[in-house]
C-alpha cells in the first residue's frame, strides 16, 4: 500500500500539532480518513480512545492496531455508522472535506454522532494561498501529486467558503487557527528554514487568508 499522507507531522505550528494541542485526554474520537491510524497513535499519548472510518482496506487494516475500532467504508456511500448517537468528544475531518463530492450531506451525517458539547475538528487546504493565487496571475492552475493542489482534491476551499459550508450543515464556528509554512512561499521559501517557526505562524495568524496553508476549524452543533 502506498499512502503519502501515513505520517504523523511534529512541526510546531502546521495543522497536525495544531489539531493534537486542541484535543483533552481520555477523550473519544472518531477520525474520519484514518488512513493507517498514525494520529490514532499519537493520540494515544493523551489516552484517548480512538475509532475510525477508512475507505482504503489496506490502510485500515494497519489502522487497526492503534484504533479501538475501525469501519471500512466510503463515507459517502455509508447511510449511518455503527457506533452510538451523540457519543463523541471530537469528531476528526483532517484534510477530507476537499476529496468528497457531498461534505455537506457528510457533515450532517456525522453531527448526529458528536455529543452536545462536543466539537467537529475540520482542517482543509487553502486555495486562496498567496502561492496560487500568483499561479492564477500568470494563468496556471496545474494539479500536483500533494499539497494545495493535490491532484486527487475534488473541491477547492477559501477562509469564507468553508465556513459558509459549516453553517449550511447547522454548525457553528466555535474556533479557528492557521497552519504556516513559509517553505511554500515564493522567494521566501528558499530562507524559511532560517525563520523561526514562532514567527512565521505570528505573521500568518496576522495575514491568515494569503498565508495560511491550512484552515483549521473547530465547530459544534448549533443549539
Amino acid at each position: 500500500m502506498k499512502n503519502k499522507y501515513n505520517k504523523f507531522n511534529p512541526v510546531p505550528y502546521e495543522a497536525h500539532m495544531l489539531v493534537y494541542n486542541m484535543i483533552r485526554e481520555k477523550s473519544r474520537v472518531l477520525d474520519v480518513g484514518c488512513a493507517t491510524g498514525y494520529f490514532a497513535e499519537k493520540l494515544r499519548q493523551k489516552k484517548c480512545h480512538v475509532y475510525g472510518i477508512e475507505i482504503d482496506p489496506c490502510a485500515a487494516k494497519i489502522s487497526k492496531s492503534t484504533c479501538e475500532e475501525v469501519i471500512t467504508t466510503d463515507i459517502e456511500e455509508a447511510q449511518s455508522l455503527g457506533f452510538k448517537r451523540q457519543s463523541f468528544d471530537y469528531i476528526l475531518l483532517l484534510d477530507m472535506l476537499e476529496h468528497l463530492k457531498n461534505p455537506l450531506r457528510v457533515l450532517n451525517m456525522l453531527s448526529g454522532y458528536l455529543k452536545p458539547d462536543g466539537d467537529i475538528i475540520i482542517s482543509v487546504p487553502n486555495i486562496a494561498h498567496i502561492s496560487i493565487r500568483l499561479k492564477l496571475l500568470f494563468g496556471k492552475f496545474d494539479y500536483e501529486n500533494q499539497g494545495i493542489m493535490d491532484k486527487s482534491h475534488l473541491k477547492f476551499l477559501t477562509k469564507s467558503s468553508v465556513i459558509k459550508l459549516i453553517e449550511t450543515a447547522n454548525l457553528k464556528m466555535d474556533d479557528i487557527d492557521y497552519s504556516s509554512d513559509f517553505g511554500q512561499l515564493p522567494v521566501l521559501g528558499r530562507i524559511a528554514r532560517y525563520i523561526p517557526k514562532r514567527f512565521q505562524y505570528f505573521f500568518t495568524r496576522q495575514f491568515n487568508t494569503l498565508l495560511s496553508v491550512q484552515f483549521i476549524l473547530v465547530c459544534k452543533s448549533k443549539k
